[in-house]
């Protein structure tokens, strides 16, 4: 099976280069080149997430390290999926927004902080254009960007349109 991945990203939390595999035996992690593997450190960040909250999850099979989604439920209005790609990327997912935060080792305590703040009703995405997304989290009265997505490089980028947040203890019409 022929795989073509490209990854170009930045974030508050540093930049990735350009990736290019042609295989699936390509993805993994020595022949992409990077020097250490944590998908057991991020299964344990992303299963102590899951018990300090009182989540339930699924482990899924992607084409990543980790994968793991956190279905609606009573403290998540939305699901969210946490990941681990090309050895040291964490990934924070919910609705169309998707985060890459890395190098592993300088982001994980930041990434856990963030995602708690999530699940309590303290980080929101602000839209900021058709794909353009921040993740921000409450410090005390405002809020901080700490991430930003596809164009948020650009300061006219930064007025948002409308915010999504975790509602926790709201689930969606319908919901029994």
């Amino acid at each position: 099976m022929l795989v073509l991945v490209t990854v170009q990203a930045l974030s508050a939390f540093g930049s990735y280069p350009r990736i290019a595999a042609e295989t699936d035996d390509d993805l993994k992690g020595d022949k992409l080149g990077f020097d250490q593997d944590y998908t057991a450190e991020a299964e344990a960040l992303f299963k102590r997430f899951a018990e300090r909250h009182g989540l339930h999850y699924e482990v899924e099979d992607a084409p990543m390290e980790a994968c793991w989604t956190f279905p609606q439920q009573p403290k998540l209005s939305m699901p969210v999926t946490l990941g681990l790609q090309n050895g040291d990327e964490l990934n924070f997912g919910v609705s169309d927004f998707w985060s890459y935060f890395f190098p592993f080792e300088n982001v994980a305590e930041r990434f856990e902080h963030a995602i708690d703040a999530w699940v309590t009703g303290d980080a929101r995405i602000a839209v900021t254009g058709r794909h353009s997304r921040l993740l921000q989290v409450r410090e005390g009265n405002r809020w901080r960007s700490i991430y930003g997505a596809n164009g948020c490089l650009f300061p006219f980028r930064w007025t948002p349109l409308r915010y999504e947040m975790n509602e926790p203890g709201r689930l969606p019409t319908g919901s029994a």
